[in-house]
């Protein structure tokens, strides 16, 4: 399995004055940076995803939304996953998923941010979608319950109406099934 490697931070340009000159973000970024590392070793995906969202925080501040983007379509991906270690993971594939079953959710804030962090780089839908598919490998989680393609779909169900969020949790649950079943 061949996680995703969080981006290598980049020096602040001292010119640059859109972007804040804050060597404490540095800081915070690169320690985030050798916490996903020590989770993903550690099976720890729940922990690696909350260190990614932390991470795209402090490239939201710095205006940098296009690495922001990667990481939240990441934390997406991961979490519609459904498991949030390894462990867990392996305990229910071991079972055949009959008291351990994946768990993908959508989380509101990443799916929001998501769609702030699009309008601010001007993305359209098709963009999105393509940003997705270029940016997202199925090497990047243990278990595929859904394609990269079904992903966006969930999500972009998720991101209209009240009613379409609840067709995208409905979605979601016939996937597991089928997902269940199908071991």
């Amino acid at each position: 399995m061949n996680l995703f490697n969080p981006l290598k931070r980049k020096k602040t340009n001292m010119n640059d004055t859109t972007v804040p000159n804050d060597s404490s973000n540095d800081a915070k970024y690169n320690a985030l940076s050798k916490k996903t590392q020590e989770h993903l070793k550690a099976g720890n995906l729940g922990l690696y995803r909350n260190d990614l969202f932390e991470m795209s925080e402090i490239l939201r501040k710095e205006g940098r939304y296009d690495s922001q983007l990667q990481l939240l379509v990441t934390i997406f991906y991961i979490d519609m996953c459904g498991f949030s270690d390894l462990d867990t993971y392996q305990l229910a594939k071991q079972d055949c998923y009959k008291f351990l079953k994946p768990s993908p959710f959508i989380a509101p804030r990443i799916a929001n941010n998501i769609r702030i962090c699009a309008k601010r780089l001007s993305l359209s839908g098709e963009q999105l979608h393509n940003f997705f598919l270029q940016n997202l490998s199925e090497s990047m989680v243990p278990v595929h319950i859904f394609t990269i393609e079904e992903c966006y779909t969930a999500l972009q169900l998720y991101l209209q109406d009240d009613e379409k969020k609840q067709s995208a949790k409905t979605f979601i649950d016939k996937k597991v099934k089928d997902f269940i079943r199908k071991k």
